[in-house]
């Protein structure tokens, strides 16, 4: 997978998960539906960077390998089919009458009326995404449930796993700061040996409507092992689509006299498609864009360079069917 694209590439699973607004509603929607609502409501198809009444959407790897994402007429995710790489598979989803994502395959979603915008797991939740008013998540030897106490999110992961011919559960448990409807700070920490601990943490802002604003999360030490390493996404204001603005590395460890670190800058066109990324001499290059009658892309093509050469181009391109 092309470095810095991975919030596209997780994101379309977790954008099914539509429900009404936990607190104000759908909303007015005028010429544009999804555009009063908070993005977190929008649908399937916004959160996809896909404009119109789109059906249908066949990405090729190449001629014969391809994933085809099918929507509905309200833009929530019908099926994906995956063909032709060796690991062909075929995910169906179901809706109850509320919009609410129930299953997934084999997975199934539970929903409460707490209000929240819930994340999906605790780390990578800007890619994950947030979920109206989730409360459990279970798969055939997992669950994960989300409960609140007052302002607090307790996510409470229960694994089954066999040990040799022993049943086992594995339990943990995540707590995350909320602001509103919002979560917006955590810190776990595993004491491993006396003065020792390694841990993870996460901080988030947002923008008025729901869109990530700055969201940063790593990994940190102490005692022997101290260091902090942190990622760090800024976000484009922009009320249509969540847009990466710039993505910061940085390591620190004692001693070091300056911190590790490199920041990559997006860059994008009049219509909010990628075209590139650059991290110093590393550049990712998106160009010669074909557009439909809705304004979504059917073709690009795509080169690097790490230093002076560019690489050959690459073609991309898919396709997109409408329910009109």
């Amino acid at each position: 997978m092309k470095k810095g694209i991975l919030f596209i590439a997780l994101g379309l699973f977790a954008y099914t998960m539509l429900s009404c607004d936990p607190v104000n509603g759908n909303g007015d929607g005028g010429d544009d539906p999804e555009a009063p609502k908070n993005y977190w409501e929008r649908s399937a198809l916004t959160h996809a960077q896909l404009r119109g009444p789109v059906k249908m959407v066949k990405e090729f790897y190449s001629d014969t390998t391809y994933k085809m994402t099918t929507f509905d007429e309200i833009g929530r995710i019908l099926k994906i089919e995956n063909t032709g790489q060796g690991n062909d598979f075929l995910t169906n989803y179901t809706y109850n009458t509320s919009g609410q994502l129930i299953q997934a395959g084999t997975t199934t979603f539970e929903y409460a009326d707490h209000g929240k915008y819930v994340p999906r797991g605790h780390f990578h939740m800007n890619f994950a995404g947030l979920a109206p008013n989730l409360s459990a998540i279970n798969d055939e030897r997992a669950r994960t449930s989300y409960t609140f106490v007052g302002d607090t999110l307790f996510i409470i992961n229960t694994v089954q796993y066999s040990d040799n011919a022993d049943e086992n559960t594995y339990v943990d448990t995540t707590k995350i700061l909320y602001s509103g409807k919002y979560p917006v700070s955590s810190r776990t920490e595993h004491i491993f040996s006396e003065g020792n601990s390694w841990g993870e943490f996460m901080n988030a802002s947002y923008q008025e409507n729901g869109m990530f604003d700055v969201y940063s999360e790593g990994f940190f030490g102490t005692g022997d092992n101290a260091y902090t390493s942190t990622r760090t996404y800024t976000y484009k204001k922009d009320d249509e689509f969540m847009l990466i603005d710039n993505y910061r590395y940085e390591d620190v460890y004692p001693g070091q006299e300056q911190p590790s670190s490199y920041t990559s800058n997006y860059t994008y066109n009049t219509q909010k498609d990628l075209t590139q990324i650059a991290e110093g001499e590393y550049i990712q290059e998106y160009s010669d864009y074909v557009y439909d009658t809705h304004n979504n892309w059917t073709s690009r093509k795509y080169r690097y360079k790490n230093g002076p050469e560019w690489s050959s181009y690459t073609d991309e391109r898919r396709e997109i069917t409408y329910w009109e």
